[in-house]
């Protein structure tokens, strides 16, 4: 990504620096970033709206739609598997729930283009924060997916200019925004409250989505630093919660989180019982974005235990997993400025994040089960993709 300086950006959009800096100090330019003592905005992020010029037009619109989440297929409006179907048709009476059920919807069902559409369309003409949020949610998914750096940065500079009407709507906005970032596996965003897993700021009907994502923050902060059981005991309680309440998407991704960590540890079988189950609360809708998404961080374990149950499903996933990888690691590596790569093949991948945890290439063929010679090879192989000599240095390429 190419960058220019606050004083370029100034003149190229025509407003006084001093104003620039007011943006930069306020984070309303998305993607900017402070190198020693200056600021650096991407070249391609478009001039923040006046937030002056939108007092003048009047206080914003306090219309909620029924449920105050941007994702409502989280709640209990979804909680059957396979009635996925009747959920739109049910919200007819509110015309922007049931186009919001509907595109996303299409993305869970890896139909991204038809959710871009879908969701474009929604955004230009929702009336109401909630609905906005929503149609938000569904395009930077399309984005991670697409690898649209110019589309991210877009639905940034629009998230950093909503307006909040209440204190709640502040805190719904800033939840919503740690969310969207979290898609990149990125946590710089994640206000307090919801680091230490708080859900008292947000309306009740976000809680199922809190639970994911403070979950989701756990596993890539904390579990760095503290044994996974530690993770099993924030994580197991929210799941039997969100069962008991039907909850179905939300259960489902709570599981494969859960998953995710279970299998880290190397406990494999802890980790299929989950992943056995969030199958059997997706699968009955086609619901298989949730499992691309996660399908890379459970290595080799998810697509097996797939191909057991449903074959047309398993070369699905496969086939939007490779892509989101695509899109996600292009996204990822030039928003972020980070080195990840998608040149190791499965196997490469689990080996070298095994390598990088410190364990010895005995450790690494005893957990998968095969030869230290194996061990050896693979991961020479994955060293040379990336060109490095030394097993420690395989980490930034995460």
């Amino acid at each position: 990504m190419r960058y220019i300086t606050a004083k370029e950006a100034a003149e190229r959009w025509g407003i006084s620096l001093r104003y620039v800096q007011r943006l930069l100090m306020e984070q309303r330019i998305p993607g900017a970033r402070k190198y020693q003592r200056s600021w650096l905005v991407p070249a391609d992020v478009d001039k923040p709206e006046d937030l002056r010029k939108r007092e003048k037009r009047g206080a914003p619109r306090t219309v909620y739609l029924p449920y105050r989440t941007p994702v409502p297929l989280m709640t209990q409006l979804y909680a059957v598997p396979g009635r996925m179907d009747l959920i739109a048709e049910k919200q007819q009476e509110n015309n922007e729930l049931a186009a919001l059920c509907g595109c996303q919807l299409s993305y869970f069902r890896g139909e991204i283009e038809t959710a871009q559409k879908k969701a474009g369309a929604l955004y230009a003409d929702a009336s109401c924060l909630d609905t906005k949020l929503g149609a938000l949610f569904v395009l930077s998914s399309c984005a991670v997916y697409s690898g649209a750096v110019r589309q991210w940065n877009k639905l940034e500079a629009a998230l950093a200019g909503m307006r909040a009407a209440s204190a709640q709507d502040r805190s719904y906005i800033a939840f919503c925004r740690a969310g969207i970032w979290s898609k990149l596996w990125d946590t710089t965003h994640f206000p307090d409250w919801l680091r230490s897993g708080c859900f008292d700021p947000l309306p009740g009907e976000s809680y199922p989505l809190a639970r994911f994502y403070y979950l989701k923050f756990l596993l890539l902060t904390k579990i760095r630093e503290t044994p996974k059981s530690d993770f099993a005991a924030a994580a197991e309680p929210l799941i039997s919660q969100t069962k008991l309440e039907g909850i179905v998407i939300s259960e489902a991704y709570l599981r494969l989180l859960a998953a995710i960590a279970y299998h880290s540890d190397g406990n494999d079988k802890a980790a299929l019982a989950h992943i056995e189950r969030a199958l059997a609360l997706l699968l009955p809708d086609r619901l298989y974005m949730p499992l691309a998404e996660c399908s890379r961080a459970l290595d080799f374990l998810l697509l097996r235990a797939l191909r057991t149950v449903d074959r047309t499903a398993y070369e699905r996933v496969s086939s939007l997993n490779k892509r989101l990888m695509e899109g996600w690691t292009l996204l990822h590596n030039a928003v972020l400025q980070r080195n990840a790569t998608n040149v190791w093949t499965v196997r490469e991948r689990e080996i070298v994040k095994l390598a990088v945890r410190g364990l010895t290439n005995k450790q690494i063929a005893e957990r998968l089960r095969i030869s230290v010679n194996t061990v050896k090879q693979r991961l020479g192989v994955a060293m040379e993709k990336v060109n490095v000599k030394k097993r420690k240095d395989l980490a930034s390429f995460f």
